[in-house]
């Protein structure tokens, strides 16, 4: 009798402590729907329409992919509608109308680099920085290296790429924000964010590390490679716990650190080629501050061309919020009032 009484406290504590979980587990998981989380489920990738096409990137063997070469149209949630050219110097981004490129054809070149603030992701392509960076500067012709999700590493390949086939520009300008230190070193926490893009196309990227002898290691991503916890598709808690751990992984492997080494490497190719390298940062955070600290204490030309955005002006909110058109605006004229006294 004994043994049996002994048993049943042993289901009925079982029971209850099982209960009690699913209890906490509800109690969080409507929490952190309550606050705005969600699961990764597909339903809740975003919102974006291609035409024509209904795709955007290509698969590219050095930097992972590319946009597709083009005119499209864009559709954000049915309702924000933005047009792109990726048809000049093969697949990069217009930085004028096509009409003016043999007025710009014999011009030495500002190569401007960087993701999807550079590229200009939700607005047209006259409303780019670049585009209206090329409007200021008459006498050289600004090319948007610029392509969504790119990190600084994108940057490094491209020049050593093209500087293969071009002429050396007299000066490049990279766009850098702090998050790209997770795309430059390609940890989860970044496959987890780009691959709800992937139905638009391959989201592969390359990505560096910092190796057992202390030096920087560039590595070629074959796959996206990405994990899901279980659950994870269904359950706001479990996403939200998963991304959390991501970002504490990210933090062991040094991104900020890795991020330096690539603009170092990218400075001396600029200094072996007679190029005026300039940093120029997107975002007006604490690290990216930092960053631009760095670069200047070590001769490299740097500003911060971000805005402060406390109230959501200068995105194109509720249906992205990636910067608008007067945040370009912005950007440019600060790039442009503090480039000019170097070229």
């Amino acid at each position: 009798m004994k043994e049996r009484s002994n048993k049943r406290k042993l289901f009925f504590y079982s029971l209850s402590a099982v209960i009690i979980l699913l209890v906490v587990f509800a109690i969080g998981e409507a929490g952190v729907r309550y606050l705005g989380y969600k699961s990764a489920h597909p339903s809740n990738r975003p919102d974006i329409k291609v035409e024509p096409g209904d795709s955007f990137y290509t698969r590219d063997s050095l930097l992972g992919y590319m946009h597709l070469q083009g005119n499209y149209k864009i559709i954000i949630k049915d309702t924000l509608v933005f047009n792109v050219s990726n048809t000049m110097y093969g697949k990069l981004r217009r930085t004028h109308p096509p009409e003016k490129d043999s007025l710009y054809k014999t011009k030495d070149k500002i190569w401007v680099m960087g993701g999807s603030c550079t590229y200009g992701w939700s607005i047209s392509d006259e409303e780019t920085y670049p585009w209206k960076l090329q409007e200021l500067i008459k006498d050289y012709e600004v090319i948007n290296f610029g392509v969504t999700g790119y990190g600084t590493i994108h940057s490094l390949l491209q020049m050593e790429k093209r500087l293969k086939t071009m002429e050396p520009p007299e000066m490049i300008v990279i766009g850098y924000a702090d998050f790209h230190d997770d795309r430059n070193t390609y940890n989860d926490r970044r496959k987890k964010q780009a691959e709800v893009h992937d139905y638009l196309g391959p989201h592969i990227q390359p990505y560096a590390r910092i190796g057992d002898d202390g030096e920087l290691v560039i590595h070629r991503a074959d796959t996206t490679d990405y994990q899901h916890w279980p659950l994870s598709g269904h359950s706001a808690l479990i996403n939200t716990t998963e991304k959390a751990f991501n970002l504490l992984k990210a933090k062991m492997l040094d991104n900020h650190e890795v991020s330096r080494r690539l603009i170092d490497r990218i400075h001396q190719i600029c200094q072996r080629n007679g190029i005026t390298l300039v940093i120029a940062g997107i975002n007006p955070s604490d690290r990216t501050n930092e960053m631009l600290t760095y670069c200047r204490e070590n001769d490299i030309p740097a500003v911060n061309i971000g805005v402060i955005n406390p109230d959501g002006r200068y995105q194109n909110l509720p249906w992205d919020g990636h910067p608008n058109a007067w945040a370009n605006t912005v950007y440019s004229y600060r790039l442009y009032e503090f480039i000019k006294d170097y070229l």
